[in-house]
């Protein structure tokens, strides 16, 4: 049965890595000593807390209490004072000395503690630096418990409250929400465009706000690299926003007009429209164009390939761009051969091959049909997700490397910015894939733009070489792809 425990917090026995779950030792309102066990995150000892939840006995640790919701206390007794002094591990302040103080002041004791400290000189064995010590970590504590329970109110999760805490300061987290909680979204993952418009409506803020505006402009942004784009024609932009915000879209087209001054936006005539960007889309779309141009105008190394007793006309193509170019590209239906081409590649070329794939099965399957070890392409690139970062990029690139990537058509813009970037010296890069396939999950047509490109060395494959006996399935989308009839 769910019950709610006033407690005051020990000792901390156990947080994990990522600040969610904990273990704490904490003491009831009644004097019960308990195990508290959930998804919270206590700070610091000495913090009085209202834990809701219900007894569970562990075959392995015994009676615990499991906390579903861990909140700072908004009542506070004589007791809970009593407790904080004792548990917040001031030296020469232990429990005997906490009730000294309680004795004295008694109803007075909130009054001294917040606006009169001094008067704790007054009790026997508090010293000067200890006076200080206890005065500091009150007003910590009652910041901190001020600055949780406003959070706790607005529905904001305690492990996603703390994160706040930690990024803004104590200080900073009630006067930025009051004013702008829009500013959270781009601060703390877990709280997008809803849940702030949430928080500013509770907290008064006007619906035409500025503030607002300009986040429902982002969000429409980022709603469509959802769908794989990574811009919008403005017009469209402007009235998606606007029924999306319900503002008058004339107070939107203003509003967007400063965040392009700005370079928060990016505005670009093509094909006599205009297209808007997220700033962060537009800078790694150049940069992608930009680092592509110098692969195709730098000079190829030269791969050396055994030459075998039979190459296809196609295999013999697709050799020849690559020791002409330092990027090229294979397209094909299924059956058409690509796999084999790869393998080909494997078996044939004296020199460093890395292969690579979008993702864990596609790598797999690679590997399988080559006989060649195959990573993905955030193995191949070294990904550490804890630091969100890639080891293997411009400054410490892939260098006298073939580098072939299968399923290109499911490499987003974002990941392309990483592997393009990768191709050091003396590397070339050969993207494989079936364009009518697959399509990135992310933002961008990355392998369908790379085989527009006429710059960049292509072989179509179309003949079917793969088909199971009694299946129709792959002339049938061959045929579709072709507009006829399968």
């Amino acid at each position: 049965m769910m019950r709610t425990i006033n407690a005051v917090v020990l000792d901390i026995i156990y947080v994990s890595s990522n600040q969610e779950f904990s273990v704490v030792k904490a003491e009831s309102t009644r004097g019960e000593k308990i195990t508290a066990v959930g998804n919270f995150y206590i700070p610091r000892t000495g913090m009085i807390y209202d834990f809701t939840g219900e007894w569970e006995m562990d075959p392995r640790y015994g009676l615990r209490f499991k906390v579903e919701q861990a909140l700072p206390s908004e009542i506070i007794t004589l007791d809970n004072i009593v407790n904080f002094l004792a548990h917040c591990k001031l030296k020469g302040v232990g429990p005997a000395c906490a009730r000294k103080i309680v004795d004295k002041f008694k109803d007075s004791t909130l009054d001294v503690l917040d606006h009169h400290p001094e008067k704790l000189l007054e009790i026997p064995g508090i010293g000067p630096v200890t006076y200080e010590k206890i005065k500091e970590n009150w007003k910590e504590q009652k910041n901190l418990r001020m600055v949780l329970l406003y959070l706790a109110k607005l529905n904001i999760s305690h492990s996603l409250s703390l994160k706040l805490i930690k990024i803004l300061g104590e200080k900073r987290v009630i006067p930025i929400i009051e004013q702008n909680p829009y500013l959270l979204i781009d601060l703390v993952e877990g709280i997008g465009f809803k849940k702030a418009d949430i928080i500013a409506q509770q907290r008064g803020i006007e619906t035409d706000s500025a503030y607002r505006i300009r986040a429902g402009l982002k969000y429409t942004l980022q709603q469509a690299t959802q769908q794989g784009q990574v811009c919008l024609p403005y017009s469209p932009l402007i009235k998606q926003s606007s029924l999306l915000l319900n503002v008058d879209s004339a107070k939107v087209e203003a509003t967007a007009a400063g965040l392009i001054n700005s370079g928060t936006l990016i505005k670009e005539l093509q094909d006599n429209q205009d297209y808007v960007y997220l700033n962060y889309f537009h800078t790694i779309e150049t940069e992608v164009a930009r680092m592509i141009l110098f692969l195709i105008s730098s000079p190829a190394k030269r791969f050396y390939f055994n030459t075998p007793v039979h190459r296809s006309p196609h295999q013999q193509q697709v050799v020849e761009n690559i020791g002409r170019s330092r990027i090229s590209a294979v397209t094909g239906g299924p059956g058409t051969g690509k796999t084999t081409l790869i393998r080909h590649i494997y078996q044939s070329l004296r020199g460093k091959l890395l292969l690579a794939a979008p993702t864990g099965r596609a790598a797999k399957r690679l590997e399988e049909a080559t006989g060649c070890t195959a990573k993905t392409i955030h193995r191949l690139l070294e990904y550490n997700p804890i630091l969100n970062e890639f080891k293997i990029n411009a400054n410490s690139p892939i260098e006298n490397s073939l580098i072939v990537i299968d399923e290109s058509s499911m490499i987003d813009l974002p990941l392309a910015y990483q592997l393009i970037q990768a191709v050091g010296p003396g590397s070339s890069l050969v993207l494989v894939g079936d364009v009518n396939q697959l399509p990135s999950v992310g933002p961008g047509s990355f392998f369908q733009d790379v085989l527009s490109c006429s710059e960049i060395p292509r072989v179509v494959l179309t003949k079917i070489y793969r088909q199971k006996v009694g299946s129709d399935i792959i002339y049938a989308s061959h045929r579709i792809l072709q507009g006829k009839k399968p």
